[in-house]
C-alpha cells in the first residue's frame, strides 16, 4: 500500500473514532453556516396588542383576545420571533397581559416595542390640539409606559408605534424624541417620513437615505413602514409580501390582536414565506433595523 493511502486509510478511522466530536463537529457547522451566507431577505412579524384595551372600554371591532391563538400558532415554529406592539392605556392592562401572558413564554426569542394611544387620555376635550398641557401631558404618558415596563421587569422597548389618533393629526412634539431616544434610546420607528415636516418644537430635519433620518442635529433614526398585512384577503397578503420581497431586502407583516382572522392568516403567511422564498431569514423589528443602520441591507422607504 502506498504511503499516501495509509495516510487517507489513518485519517478516515480518525473520523470514525471521533464521530461525535472533532470531524462531525466540523462538519455540522459548515451545514449551519452555509444557509445564513445565503440569506438575503428578512422577516419581521409584529402585532399591536390592543385587546384588552379595547375590551376594557369598548373600542374597535374586538371580538376578544387573539393573541393566545398566535401564540399556539407560533409554538410550532420555534425559528419565528415576534415584536408585540404594546399598547400604553390608562390602567396598564395591556402592558400587565403581556408580561403575564406573553413574556414568560416568549422572552427568550420576541421583543416588546412601545405602542401608545395619547389622544384619548391627555386631552382636556376632544379638539384640544393645541394646549400647553398637551406636549408635558405626552411626556408623562411616554415615562409613565416605561415605568410599568421596568416595574413588571420587561426589557425596554427598542422601537416605536404612533397611534390612537396623533399619527392621522399630525400632532408631534419634539419632546416625544426627547424622551425615546434620549432617555430609552428608541431608534426604530414604525411611521412616514411625513412627520418630520410637523414636529413642534424641532428646528430641523435631514433625508439620509435609506430610510435614515436626522433630526434636530444629533438624533438619528430608523424610520420603518409597516407594508405586509395579515388583515387582507389571503391572496392579497401574498401578493404584497411578493412585492415587498421583490424589490427590497426585508418586509414587515403587521395586524391587530383583536382579529380573528389573524391566527390563520399567521400560520398561512409563515407556510407560504418558507415554501415561496425559501432564503428567508424571520428576525426581531429591532434586528432589521440595526442591519439597516450597519449598511447589511437597505431600506427602499
Amino acid at each position: 500500500m502506498r504511503s499516501s493511502d495509509i495516510m487517507q486509510t489513518a485519517a478516515v478511522g480518525l473520523c470514525a473514532a471521533v464521530f461525535l466530536t472533532g470531524c462531525r463537529r466540523s462538519e455540522e457547522e459548515t451545514i449551519v453556516q452555509e444557509p445564513e451566507a445565503s440569506v438575503r431577505k428578512y422577516v419581521a412579524f409584529c402585532c399591536d396588542l390592543e385587546s384588552p384595551y379595547t375590551e376594557a372600554v369598548g373600542f374597535g371591532p374586538s371580538k376578544g383576545i387573539f393573541s393566545r391563538d398566535m401564540l399556539k400558532v407560533l409554538a410550532n415554529y420555534p425559528g419565528v420571533p415576534y415584536t408585540w406592539m404594546i399598547l400604553r392605556d390608562k390602567d396598564a392592562l395591556v402592558i400587565n397581559y403581556y408580561a403575564k401572558e406573553i413574556h414568560p413564554v416568549r422572552k427568550d426569542i420576541d421583543e416588546p416595542a412601545l405602542h401608545v394611544h395619547y389622544k384619548w387620555y391627555i386631552q382636556d376635550r376632544p379638539t384640544d390640539m393645541t394646549s400647553w398641557k398637551i406636549e408635558a401631558r405626552r411626556k408623562a404618558w411616554v415615562r409613565g409606559a416605561l415605568e410599568q415596563y421596568k416595574r413588571l421587569e420587561l426589557p425596554l422597548p427598542r422601537t416605536f408605534r404612533p397611534g390612537g389618533g396623533d399619527s392621522q393629526e399630525n400632532l408631534w412634539y419634539l419632546s416625544d424624541f426627547e424622551v425615546l431616544y434620549d432617555e430609552v434610546g428608541i431608534r426604530n420607528y414604525l411611521m412616514g417620513p411625513r412627520v418630520f415636516t410637523a414636529i413642534e418644537g424641532s428646528t430641523g430635519h435631514q433625508a439620509l437615505g435609506k430610510g435614515m433620518w436626522r433630526i434636530d442635529g444629533g438624533r438619528t433614526l430608523t424610520v420603518l413602514r409597516t407594508s405586509v398585512s395579515l388583515e387582507r384577503e389571503e391572496n392579497q397578503m401574498y401578493e404584497a409580501l411578493d412585492e415587498r420581497l421583490s424589490a427590497a431586502s426585508y418586509a414587515l407583516i403587521t395586524c391587530h390582536d383583536y382579529n380573528p382572522v389573524v391566527p390563520g392568516n399567521l400560520e398561512k403567511m409563515i407556510l407560504y414565506i418558507r415554501k415561496t422564498h425559501p432564503g428567508v431569514k424571520f428576525v426581531t423589528i429591532s434586528t432589521i433595523a440595526d442591519l439597516i443602520r450597519d449598511g447589511k441591507i437597505a431600506n427602499t422607504l
